[in-house]
């Protein structure tokens, strides 16, 4: 259970700060509107990695899921960024 909900708080916040760093590339609004709708959207997106993760029924399961996740964001990240 610790070592799930470890993966789940470290995976999260590292996938959910990658999302929202894709948000805030994306978003065509106001830099004050697109920082509070990513602020809001990414402890939502945080709350998702972290159910996903407890439903896993190993940690290499739920590290895997997060890994994956990260990636996929990461590798938006930088194309984007680049």
């Amino acid at each position: 259970m610790w070592s799930r909900t470890l993966a789940s708080v470290i995976g999260g916040a590292l996938v959910s700060a990658s999302l929202v760093i894709n948000l805030n590339v994306l978003l065509p609004f106001a830099t004050d509107s697109k920082l509070m709708f990513s602020l809001l959207a990414g402890f939502m997106m945080w709350v998702v990695v972290m159910i996903v993760c407890y439903t896993s029924n190993t940690v290499w399961h739920a590290w895997r899921r997060c890994s994956v996740a990260f990636i996929v964001s990461g590798s938006i990240n930088a194309l984007f960024l680049a």
